[in-house]
This record gives C-alpha cells, sequence and structure tokens, in this order.
C-alpha cells in the first residue's frame, strides 16, 4: 500500500500526565456510540447530541456470531460490501464521523472444515463440544481453531491485512479513527472453552507451543525437572496436564507446586498465548496503518472472571508490554451495578495500564428505563439460561424505571471514567436504550464535560494503592471459590471507603511513584519471586505506610512453599492450615486499644468478613503483633496488626471486610477520607464524584481549600471551601469539579 496513510492521525499520547487520544495531535475525549444493531436513526440521534465517533460490527474473513454478514464466504470471494454498507449508514447521519469498526477475527466454516489438523483439541480427544454445555455462549456444533496454529494465524493475519488495505485505499479512509480487533468467545478473547466441563489445549500446536515455553523459561532440562519434581520429564516429553489434574489439585484450597507445578505452568502459558496472539494481529494491523490509527482489543477481565486461569485473561502484563496495542476495552463490570447501592468498577488493574501509556476504554453497555421494551423487542423473554433471559439482563446491566434514575446512572459511569483517567462509550447493546429526548439531551452534556476534561488535570490523587498479581491466581485449585471471592467481591467495598484507590499488578510496583501512597492492600500475592520480595522491601516496606496482606502471603516462591516465606514478606508469623477443612472467613472483633479496633466499635462493628465455607484456615501466632479480629468459629487470630520502624503489617484471612473496616484502617494510615457514608465515590486531582447509596445528607471534606463547581451546569456551589455538604436523593449522582480559589485570580 501506499506509505502515505490517509485519514486523521490518531494517538493516544500523554495529556496533562494521562494517556488521551489525539487526533491529529489535539486531546479527543468525547465518547464513542457503538452499537450491535445499527440504524440510521440511532447514529443520527448521537451525531446530534455531539459524538463524533462510532463503532459497528465487521469481520476480516467471518464473524463467529453473526453480527456481521461474511466477508470471505468461500476461498476465492473477498466481500467488504457488510461493511461498506454500515459506514454509508454512519455518513448518511454524520458525513464528518469518524469509525473504529470491530473487527471480528472469526473463521469461516468452509476453514474450519478444509484444515481439520488446525483445530484445539479437547481433553477427550475431540475438537465439538458436548451438549448441554455450561458455556450458553459457545457457538454450537463447530471446532475452533488452535491460537497458536501457524497455518490459522498466516490465514487470519491475511485477512486482516487484505481488509485494512481494502479500506485504506478506499475514500473511507478519511473516516477512520482506528480499529478494534475482537476474537474468540463473546468476541472478548477468552478461550473457547472457559467455564465448560470440557477442557481444552490438547492439540499438538498447543502441546508444542507449551514446550517451547518451557525452554525460555527454563533454559535446561535440570531447571526444569527440579521444578517439577519430576526427574524423568525432557523439554520434548513434557505434556500438558490431563483435566483431572487440573481440576482436582489435591486438598486444599492452593496448589502445592510440589505436586502440580505442572499445572501451575501450564497455566502461566495458556494465559499468555491470548495477549500473544492479539498482539500477533495487533502488529500486522499497526504495519498496514502506518502507526497512524490506534489499535485495541478486549482484554484485562482478571477480577471479573474471579482470577480463573482457564479463561485466558490473567496476562494483562502481556498485553501492556505490546508496543502495538494503544488501548484496551473494557465492558463494565455485571457484579453490583445495581443502581444506588451499586458501582462501576474495573474489571481488572486498571491504573497498570496508564503505567504502560495505554489507554482503558470503558465499554459502558448500562441500560435504561427502556430496557423492558427493548428487551422484548430482541427476543429475550422469561426461562432458559442467561444468555436469553430479560430478569438476568435486567440485573446485570443496570435497568431502572425513571428517565431521571437512568441519567444518574449515566453519570454514575462518566464520572468513574474521568476521575480513573479512563474513555468511555455509549454501548447500546440491544438497540433503543438511548431512544428518548430526555436521555438524548443527557448524552449532550456527558459529551460536553468528557470533551472539557482534556484541558483538567485528571492525574490520581489516590493515597490508596490495591496490589493483585496474576501468576498467583495460578496456585489456586479449580475455579477456586476463594481466588473469586478475594478478587472479585472486594471491589464493591473499594469503591465505597469515601477514598479513591489505585489498582496495579504486583509487577508494575517499579513504575510507581510510591510516595503518596499511604495504605497498600496486596489481595492474593500467594506466590512471590525472589524479584518481587526484593521490590516490594525496596518500594513499599518504608514511609510510614500501611499495608495490609491478605490470605496467604508469600507462601509460594516459585515451586516451594513454606511458612517461613510469608514470614520474609510480612514480617509475621502467619500459620498454614494443619488440614483442609474448609471455614467460613467471618471474624470478630477483639478488645484492644489500638486506633483501628476502638473506631469500629464505637461504630458498633462486632463482626467483620463475609464468604463462603471454603476457605482455609491461616491464622497469626505472633506474640509482637496486635491482635484485632479471631476467626468466629475457631479463635484463632485472623485479623493482626504489627508496626515496624518504617512501615506497619496488617495480616487479614479474608479481604472482604466491609467498607467501613477498609476507612478506618485508610484513617489509621493517614490517608485522606471525603466521605463517610458507604457511597460510590470517584475522585482525582480535578474531578469528585459521588453515587448515593440511600437518601440524606452526606458531607464531603476537602483535602484543601477550592473553590466548586457543578460539572455538568458550571456553576459554581462553594468558594474557598474545606468542605461541601448536599441533601442527596437515593441514587442521585453528583460530579464536582475542584480547584484551589488561587486559579480563579
Amino acid at each position: 500500500m501506499s506509505n502515505t496513510v490517509k485519514g486523521p492521525t490518531v494517538r493516544v499520547e500523554n495529556v496533562l500526565g494521562v494517556p488521551t487520544f489525539t487526533l491529529d495531535g489535539k486531546p479527543f475525549a468525547v465518547p464513542c456510540f457503538e452499537t450491535y444493531v445499527p440504524a440510521r436513526r440511532y447514529f443520527k440521534q448521537f451525531a446530534d447530541a455531539g459524538v463524533r465517533v462510532y463503532m459497528f460490527n465487521t469481520n476480516v474473513a467471518a464473524c463467529d456470531y453473526g453480527h456481521s454478514k461474511p466477508t470471505c464466504p468461500d476461498p476465492d470471494t473477498w466481500d467488504y460490501s457488510g461493511f461498506e454498507e454500515r459506514m454509508d449508514m454512519v455518513l448518511q447521519a454524520d458525513p464528518d464521523a469518524l469509525v473504529i469498526p470491530r473487527v471480528n477475527m472469526g473463521t469461516p466454516r468452509w476453514w474450519l472444515d478444509a484444515n481439520p489438523d488446525e483445530m484445539e483439541a479437547l481433553d477427550n480427544g475431540l475438537t465439538r463440544y458436548a451438549e448441554p454445555n455450561r458455556n450458553p455462549t459457545l457457538p454450537k456444533d463447530r471446532a475452533f481453531p488452535s491460537l497458536v496454529s501457524m497455518k490459522w494465524r498466516d490465514y487470519m493475519g491475511d485477512a486482516l491485512r487484505r481488509f485494512i488495505r481494502h479500506v485504506q485505499e478506499s475514500d473511507y479512509a478519511e473516516h477512520m479513527f482506528g480499529y478494534f480487533l475482537s476474537g474468540l468467545d463473546t468476541e472478548e478473547w477468552y478461550h473457547w472453552s472457559s467455564g465448560s466441563d470440557q477442557l481444552a489445549g490438547y492439540s499438538r500446536h498447543t502441546r508444542n507451543a507449551f514446550q517451547g515455553w518451557l525452554r525460555e523459561k527454563y533454559r535446561d532440562i535440570e531447571s526444569l525437572r527440579k521444578a517439577w519434581n519430576r526427574p524423568d520429564v525432557t523439554f520434548d516429553n513434557a505434556s500438558v496436564p490431563s483435566a483431572e489434574e487440573r481440576k482436582n489439585h489435591g486438598p486444599g484450597t492452593l496448589r502445592n507446586p510440589e505436586r502440580f507445578m505442572h499445572v501451575i505452568d501450564f497455566y502461566l502459558f495458556y494465559n499468555e498465548i491470548v495477549p500473544e496472539t492479539i498482539d500477533y494481529f495487533a502488529r500486522i494491523a499497526k504495519e498496514e496503518t502506518g502507526g497512524s490509527k490506534i489499535i485495541g482489543a478486549f482484554y484485562g477481565y482478571m477480577y471479573e472472571f474471579r482470577g480463573d486461569p482457564e479463561f485466558g485473561h490473567n496476562a494483562l502484563q502481556r498485553f501492556n508490554e505490546s508496543g502495538n496495542l494503544d488501548v484496551i476495552f473494557v465492558t463494565a463490570s455485571y457484579e453490583n451495578r445495581a443502581f444506588g447501592k451499586g458501582a462501576d468498577y474495573s474489571r481488572s488493574p486498571a491504573f497498570s495500564v496508564r503505567l504502560h501509556n495505554k489507554l482503558w476504554y470503558h465499554d459502558n453497555d448500562v441500560v435504561s428505563f427502556l430496557a423492558s421494551e427493548v428487551m422484548k423487542r430482541a427476543g429475550l423473554g422469561e426461562g432458559g439460561d442467561w444468555s436469553t433471559n430479560a430478569a438476568h439482563y435486567m440485573k446485570a446491566l443496570g435497568a431502572t424505571d425513571t428517565s431521571q434514575k437512568t441519567i444518574w446512572m449515566y453519570r454514575r459511569s462518566l464520572a468513574f471514567a474521568m476521575c480513573n483517567g479512563a474513555y468511555e462509550s455509549y454501548f447500546d447493546l440491544h438497540g433503543g436504550y438511548y431512544d428518548h429526548p430526555e436521555l438524548m439531551a443527557e448524552v449532550g452534556r456527558l459529551n460536553r464535560v468528557a470533551g472539557d476534561s482534556v484541558n483538567r488535570d485528571r492525574r490520581s490523587c489516590s493515597e490508596i494503592l490495591v496490589v493483585a498479581d496474576e501468576a498467583s491466581c495460578a496456585y489456586a485449585g479449580f475455579r477456586s471459590p476463594v481466588l473469586g471471592e478475594s478478587l472479585l467481591n472486594t471491589q464493591w467495598d473499594l469503591t465505597k471507603i469515601g477514598a479513591p484507590a489505585d489498582h496495579v499488578l504486583l509487577n508494575d510496583l517499579g513504575r510507581l511513584d510510591m510516595s503518596r501512597y499511604k495504605l497498600v492492600v496486596v489481595l492474593n500475592a500467594y506466590n512471590l519471586t525472589d524479584a518481587q520480595r526484593a521490590l516490594l522491601d525496596r518500594s513499599v516496606k518504608s514511609g510510614g505506610r500501611y499495608i495490609v496482606w491478605c490470605y496467604a502471603p508469600g507462601y509460594f516462591n516459585a515451586h516451594k512453599r513454606s511458612a517461613k516465606l510469608m514470614r520474609e514478606a510480612t514480617n509475621m508469623e502467619i500459620v498454614p492450615p494443619a488440614d483442609a477443612d474448609a471455614v467460613e472467613p467471618k471474624m470478630s472483633l477483639l478488645p484492644t486499644r489500638h486506633a483501628i479496633g476502638q473506631a469500629l466499635a464505637e461504630r458498633g462493628v462486632t463482626e467483620l468478613g463475609s464468604g463462603n465455607r471454603c476457605w482455609d484456615l491461616f491464622h497469626v501466632e505472633d506474640t509482637e503483633s496486635v491482635s484485632l479480629g479471631a476467626h468466629r468459629e475457631t479463635g484463632k487470630v485472623v485479623f493482626s496488626l504489627k508496626e515496624m520502624s518504617a512501615w506497619t503489617s496488617i495480616y487479614l484471612l479474608n479481604p472482604i471486610i466491609q467498607a467501613r473496616a477498609y476507612r478506618e484502617i485508610a484513617r489509621a494510615a493517614g490517608v485522606h477520607v471525603y466521605n463517610e457514608h458507604d457511597d460510590t465515590f470517584y475522585a482525582n486531582r480535578t474531578y469528585i464524584a459521588l453515587h448515593a447509596n440511600g437518601a440524606g445528607a452526606r458531607t464531603i471534606a476537602l483535602p484543601e481549600l477550592s473553590d466548586l463547581y457543578d460539572a455538568f451546569s458550571d456553576e459554581r456551589v462553594a468558594s474557598n471551601a474545606k468542605s461541601f455538604s448536599y441533601d442527596f436523593a437515593n441514587g442521585e449522582t453528583i460530579m464536582l469539579r475542584r480547584q484551589s480559589p488561587q486559579e480563579q485570580r
């Protein structure tokens, strides 16, 4: 193709300290409109409301879900008319439109039939899943290519080149903002076998790729044999663990690496091949666009998928390291999204994406008060599995019953995105959720606020850092409820503290300026390598910081495990469980003179923690520690604090404690607490947002004297203020813009 790429130059660049879209060098943050039901009417509504960027579905060869017309219906035909029809529809509605097509990397059925040796194999040796299947979104009656089949990659890579060249050499090139690559299950790049009782990964392609991965990791055969505790294993005979080994991990909730290091290694490999596959295609897209368009893909669902390594979403670090990917597309969480009591939160450690100069795209598919009629029109009804059940979607997508409540939900979502340095979309999932004059008027207001935000300081002001580890997920048992509860069920509480928090991967701690963080919550660092331990010692354990360690911190170091390893990490004597009898992780507060315990007692808190009876009982036996809480059934200490000269170590069996408990720990650590209620709260250096969990008065304490403006009306609501009080309706959302009085002079 020509050396000159037509159309605007779109990049992700640092704007006032935050990765941001730039359009021909100018910052751009007005949300994108996207839909599975493209209609000129909807595109025109959003164009009139100020939207400039649009997304619809297309494909390079076929769409695994039928969202777009096949591009390669047979080996000799390339038909781009489906893409062109949708481009024309957008341009009729908005002649100046910019487009990010959602490009599905689906495989035509004729190719599957012609290349049976390139298919992924299941644990029974077959390539097709039996019915019924636990995963209702799995396309029926077909096989799926191995991700590491080079024949498949070559074919799909050629199809992608053809598609981008066709677009960039056409008149449509002037309207291209970028390319969004989608694929695998629900187009979100998780393994087809995710959630299924039939496990995948048994093709010769996957076995060979796993053996190559082992060679790169261990380098010499003796290192592999020592790690796996198998004197007869070689790089040539190492095999994918059986389904039985993957499902039955031995006693307790965590895998013993002395027996199951081969399973742990497989899961590390199995997760890395997903972003490695995405990167393979992203490189082609970057080459074909000359680096002048943004390239992105879905990924980063570790929290949402409960850390389950069967999904393949525990390698965000590999995604972040790609030089070909600019944007990570992440759907809004479907957990606890309800009006009032719910929240928007990220599906994985989002701040790590920013640390690698990539942009988090908050794919917001919240529905409106029109949901019932729209879902009925879309064919959703009663009964059946969740994929066709209207009641499921009403709950998961945050349906409301009035236009005002919908507007407050829209504001909550935008506040989450803006306060966390993300870009947002309006994803009209079933078509028509925004089709109302009051809602479209609100979209216009949201666009103005988002567009203006690029001129403001959107850097983080968080003094709380939440740390999660991807590799540690491989040490947990099959579909581990402990891991799921630790990573997902904590997120609601962490949005309700009344102070903002940044979420990062453990391996990115070295990229941070740690000076402003006063509280660090380490959710799941069960495995800590020598390098990670040194990083924690060097960067985190200082500055008077409070560090909360959860469950089994540092219990493993690669293929080793011991209580001593936990002591080295936490400076506490943590005792592993003597047996595999699972317990309910609830604790009773103990009498104490420590400020945290006294503050909780003054607020009437007597018990902390929640979760199912699935936790092994790790506990503290440390004479130098302050005992704050005991396991309710056994009386063993499971909430303990120990002060060191330069930092404070806190152990929690279970990180799913109430928001008010985190609030008191944060306060003791010196964190500025803005709000004393369990409301959804977001803030950065300029914006403050609160979504009220219940009606009533709130007072927001400000960290410094500030002038406050309503972000939507631009009305000044406080001058030279140290606090702001407001009487909320249940679920009401406000977003304030904060400026120092000196800025007004």
